[in-house]
């Protein structure tokens, strides 16, 4: 929907690096987790390629 508009997103995901800062800063409930994020807004550029490191450097499987 929000391409539809005209708008671009970002989906940032957190861990607790920032979460008690956050609450802190905005006087946030202390029992509310930060999970992620999604600001919006007008489109300036096309976003460009991704890149990630090859998947056996970031996936452990443990049997």
């Amino acid at each position: 929907m929000l391409e539809d508009a005209g708008l671009g997103a970002s989906l940032q995901h957190y861990g607790n690096l920032i979460e008690a800062e956050v609450a802190r800063n905005w006087k946030l409930n202390p029992e509310w987790k930060l999970i992620a994020q999604m600001p919006f807004g007008g489109i300036t550029a096309e976003p460009g390629p991704k890149e990630f490191q090859p998947i056996e450097e970031r996936v452990f499987v443990f049997a």
